[in-house]
């Protein structure tokens, strides 16, 4: 499958990256071609209808609903319950018009086709958006926006959230303690229980992705810019200190086409369909053969090698938590690369003989491609062409009592 002909189908949900096709669960994504537009090429693990987070997953469904699995302590779930659910439940008072769903450390939140967005789950840091630090077991509307939302991210196991508006702007709600909201909070509390404006705004933005304690958006350039924590590197530059303002990441110019912000790494996929990730490194997640940061000594992005030792060719990539994966062409089938962390066997092999990988492992399904793929902290998710979703590592957040390395198919 090429990739240009990778993406088909008519849309009946349109998101920033491309087209969601309830009636077969298949997402139509839109390729850059020359000369870079600015439109999104991938699906970005916080960018359609598959989104692994701490301890859960979320779904959208053929029919535009949503449905979560994993654990359910704050109510992430979304099914007025917080009681754990190894097999998916349906999120209540959501109706079948989900474009997006995107899921944090321990709540979740969805676009509906309106522009407007849902959250629930935790909300002691006031991550729901609602003007309230009351957790929620169903969905609540998040406030503040005049206009509508196209695009969310969710912080990767994280507390905060963004969104991305119609008009281009940037909003953030929840914990602010590294100024990942891209504003400064002198005094505790640090967050903000309502979106907020970015201290400094950021022009043609085409996509946004949160980590723990950083967020990055990519420019219709090609450029990537991020702000917030930044111990190990995450925004692309070596000093250690927090930044409100967004940075550049260097050496990313003109280049970008999908990002995706781990718990303290960042990776970005290159028009050129290379990936280049920069930032924590302590258990091989940047893919670049070592365990060093790219912080101190400071190397900038990094390239991702294959296990021939040449530049790895990826479809979308997704940091994790201490963990990465992507979607590569395989002939006619797109298999799943992960490199990394491998607690629980979430990078698809035995952990008590790999406990990490330096190079990727391969994730593959017979006769099933895959077009996107989503890691948590215990475990990673992909999507197929077939509308299938399947997961791997711990038990409980793969779908089954016990602990898996391969893909485990999750009834929707």
């Amino acid at each position: 499958m090429s990739r240009n002909s990778f993406f088909i189908l008519s849309c009946l949900a349109i998101t920033l990256t491309g087209c969601f096709d309830r009636s077969t669960s298949v997402l139509t994504l839109l390729d850059g071609t020359e000369p870079f537009t600015g439109t999104l090429i991938q699906t970005a693990d916080h960018l359609s209808g598959l989104s692994s987070g701490g301890a859960h997953t979320c779904a959208i469904t053929s029919i535009g609903n949503v449905k979560c699995w994993g654990a359910n302590t704050k109510g992430q779930l979304g099914n007025n319950s917080t009681t754990d659910s190894a097999t998916p439940v349906l999120v209540q008072g959501l109706a079948n018009d989900i474009i997006q769903v995107s899921s944090g450390a321990d709540f979740s939140c969805a676009l509906l086709a309106s522009g407007q967005i849902k959250c629930w789950g935790a909300n002691d840091l006031g991550q729901l958006g609602n003007n309230s630090t009351v957790q929620s077991s169903v969905p609540v509307d998040v406030t503040g926006f005049s206009e509508p939302v196209k695009q969310i991210s969710v912080g990767f196991n994280g507390r905060h959230a963004c969104a991305l508006t119609q008009s281009g702007k940037i909003r953030c709600w929840g914990n602010n303690f590294y100024s990942q909201l891209g504003k400064v909070t002198l005094t505790a509390p640090y967050q903000s229980n309502v979106p907020v404006d970015l201290i400094t705004p950021i022009d043609n933005v085409v996509q946004i992705s949160s980590g723990v304690s950083h967020t990055c958006a990519l420019q219709n350039t090609g450029s990537v810019l991020c702000w917030g924590g930044n111990y190990a590197g995450q925004l692309g530059i070596s000093y250690n200190v927090s930044y409100p303002n967004s940075v550049e990441v260097p050496g990313l110019k003109y280049n970008a086409i999908q990002i995706s912000s781990g718990a303290y790494h960042t990776c970005a996929v290159t028009r050129a369909h290379h990936v280049k990730c920069w930032g924590d490194n302590t258990s091989g997640q940047l893919g670049n053969g070592s365990q060093t940061n790219t912080s101190a000594p400071f190397l900038g992005p990094t390239d991702v090698l294959d296990n021939g030792g040449g530049l790895l060719s990826a479809e979308q990539i997704s940091a994790g938590f201490y963990s990465t994966c992507s979607i590569n062409q395989n002939g006619g089938n797109n298999k799943i690369l992960c490199w990394g962390d491998n607690f629980q066997g979430k990078s698809g092999a035995d952990t008590s003989i790999t406990p990490f990988s330096l190079i990727p492992i391969s994730i593959s399904v017979a006769s099933e491609s895959f077009i996107q793929v989503s890691v948590g902290v215990v475990h990673s998710c992909g999507l197929t062409l077939s509308g299938a979703v399947k997961c791997w590592g711990q038990a409980l957040q793969n779908g089954s009592a016990s602990q898996s390395f391969a893909p485990v198919n999750i009834g929707l």
